[in-house]
């Protein structure tokens, strides 16, 4: 797993054009696509930029991980309420 930080306003779409929304949260969102067969979860807090300094405004986290089991785990653990929104969405 592999973590980086973006800077508010990083174009998520553009780097990753299939990202598709996991779930919406007070504050952001949670994204999960796919690159150069590499799953990833991209998590941005963009909607609370302006109640930050300037200096904290690295607001998009993008992990990648090696495979897409990695990436469950992932969002089992860390994720709870991200499990629940896609079963209540099936």
């Amino acid at each position: 797993m592999k973590t980086a930080r973006h800077p508010l306003g990083y174009k998520v779409l553009d780097a990753f054009p299939n990202a598709r929304l996991r779930q919406g949260f007070e504050g952001g969102a949670v994204y999960l696509a796919e690159r150069d067969g590499k799953p990833y979860i991209i998590v941005d807090e963009g909607t609370m930029a302006d109640f930050l300094d300037e200096e904290d405004e690295q607001l998009v986290q993008v992990i990648e991980f090696d495979c897409e089991q990695e990436r469950e785990a992932y969002l089992r653990e860390q994720c709870g309420r991200c499990r629940k929104f896609d079963e209540r969405r099936d």
